[in-house]
């Protein structure tokens, strides 16, 4: 039998330490062990809960499902009021059952909810355009660029140039055009955005106001048509052109305030 150290209980008194310290090392492994369960069930609550509203996502498309998702949403955001995920969702199956006053508000939250969140805002600048507020879809737009992630920046920088396309349409300002001309400018450095983009800085020329300038546009066009044969629109687009080119290759017609040549009133007077 191992003698005691020096300072050290003898007898009874070391026998309730050494139970002691069996006793802490049983709760300490323990408590890992409830800790670990407790992170394996909200992992799979988490993985659980995403698969359930993707598939409500998925139900959100078809119309005779989407008062269910609603009512499901309400009911889950009854029982955790601060799920921004659950916020976000709602708002989009309110927006596409066409109740954006109701969506909006729902997404306006869920964005408060989630300062990061890119999605959120961008679908909530969809439904601020449908409630023709520009300047709100703005806002929130620029705020989702803060957050993207590179592959996505593209695609808002076109939303961006869109909105402020139909914000020059309304305003006529300088400063709304070159804002719309720089995000095409940008996105078209992207190739999964690029002959949007195009289209986009087109279309931008061509839209009524100070800085319209018909023959940029139309060469804008040709160039997407070069570069681009195949793009979506590529029909409508040549359609365009082709009538610009019929109208340029036809002769001027006369101006009635001339004075006819001497053939045409020697033509005249022969009648």
């Amino acid at each position: 039998m191992s003698r005691p150290r020096p300072g050290e209980p003898a007898g009874p008194a070391a026998g309730n330490r050494l139970r002691l310290r069996k006793l802490v090392l049983a709760i300490v492994i323990l408590l890992a062990a409830v800790g670990a369960g407790l992170f394996g069930w909200k992992s799979w609550n988490d993985a659980e809960r995403s698969s359930r509203y993707a598939a409500w996502r998925q139900q959100l498309k078809e119309e005779s499902k989407r008062n269910d998702v609603i009512a499901a949403l309400r009911e889950e955001l009854r029982e955790s009021p601060d799920r921004a995920d659950a916020r976000a969702l709602l708002g989009e199956a309110l927006a596409y059952a066409g109740k954006y006053s109701d969506a909006i508000v729902e997404l306006r939250d869920a964005a408060k909810r989630d300062p990061e969140g890119v999605e959120v805002r961008v679908f909530l600048a969809d439904v601020c355009v449908k409630l023709d507020l520009i300047d709100e879809a703005v806002k929130v737009l620029k705020e989702a660029l803060q957050h993207a992630r590179e592959d996505d920046s593209p695609q808002i920088g076109l939303r961006l140039g869109h909105i402020y396309t139909e914000r020059y349409r309304g305003s006529a300002k300088d400063e709304d055009f070159r804002a719309a001309r720089n995000y095409f400018q940008d996105a078209r450095r992207h190739a999964a955005s690029e002959a949007e983009a195009m289209d986009g800085y087109a279309g931008l020329f061509l839209t009524k106001g100070p800085e319209q300038d018909f023959d940029k546009g139309i060469a804008a066009y040709r160039e997407l048509m070069a570069k681009h044969p195949d793009y979506p629109s590529a029909a409508k687009i040549r359609e365009l052109l082709d009538m610009v080119d019929k109208a340029q290759s036809e002769p001027p017609a006369p101006d009635p305030k001339e004075p006819p040549k001497d053939g045409d009133a020697k033509k005249s007077g022969d009648g």
